[in-house]
């Protein structure tokens, strides 16, 4: 796990765009007292979406708050809710934060003009 963290860290997040639906659906919450390696690997991958979001958010935020909203489905819809699991919404909830957190005023606005549209439909 450490090798694959120290060559991501290397490797361009603009290589990773095209798989972002199949990284996104990786992300959990992990819980747990000791660190295993399925933490590490959501630590990495969720790491990872972060960064993708930072430096893509036209590309990658869409996705992460479509995530997020698992829990915002319609009665008539309770088969795709089932699909969406609840540590998978907190965990994309929990990488939203820290990009409303982050240094970037852009993507602070940007991911508040994208909730607004979202929760608009």
């Amino acid at each position: 796990n450490n090798i694959l963290v120290g060559a991501l860290e290397k490797i361009p997040s603009f290589r990773f765009v095209p798989l972002a639906y199949q990284l996104f659906s990786r992300i959990d919450e992990t819980k747990g007292i000791s660190p295993d390696a399925n933490s590490e690997f959501q630590e990495t991958v969720q790491r990872l979406v972060f960064r993708m979001c930072a430096d893509h958010p036209y590309h990658c935020l869409v996705q992460l708050i479509a995530l997020s909203n698992g829990k915002k489905v319609g009665s008539t819809e309770d088969a795709f809710h089932l699909n969406v699991g609840d540590s998978k919404v907190v965990a994309a909830e929990k990488i939203l934060s820290l990009l409303r957190k982050s240094d970037s005023d852009f993507l602070s606005e940007l991911l508040v003009s994208y909730k607004t549209l979202v929760e608009s439909y």
